[in-house]
This record gives structure tokens, sequence and C-alpha cells, in this order.
């Protein structure tokens, strides 16, 4: 599996799944430490990844825009004034 940067490849290059991208690219941004952050920005991504995959079938990193991000935050801010979850 390739263990760096490629703009060409799917989840730039890894992994194919895109949860497992994540997690590998920030331990290869981290290194050895920052072990809360960067479990918790694989949890909070985990989440977004589900979200895209059932709205959108989404699993390439490189397909995600500006306005998937936005419409998440918009499902964000629904989900916090239902108050199915709290911030």
């Amino acid at each position: 599996m390739a263990r760096h940067c490629n703009s060409s490849s799917k989840n730039f290059g890894f992994g194919n799944n895109p949860e497992h991208a994540t997690k590998v690219a920030l331990k290869n941004y981290f290194r050895d430490g920052h072990h809360g952050t960067v479990k918790a920005h694989i949890e909070r991504s985990r989440l977004f990844y589900n979200w895209l995959n059932e709205e959108y079938k989404i699993r390439d990193i490189r397909l995600i825009t500006s306005a998937h991000l936005s419409e998440y935050a918009n499902y964000l801010k629904q989900l916090i004034n239902e108050e199915e979850i709290t911030v």
C-alpha cells in the first residue's frame, strides 16, 4: 500500500477505504505523536464518511467538494437544532 500522497490515485494513494486513508495520512503527518488528536480526527472523519457514503455513495476522498462539506455542516446544524446531538 502506498504511504505517500499521490493525487492521481484513489484516496490520494493512502488506501482504498477513506477511513483507512485518513488514518494512514494522519499517522504519516503526526508520526509517533499526538495519538489523541489522531484518534479524534479519525472518529470525526468516520462520521463524515458514513454520511457521505449514505448520501452520495462517495468512497474516494478526491471526489469530495466544498458543496459536500457545506451540506454536511447544514446537516449537523439541523441535528443540533433538533437536539439530536449536542456540542
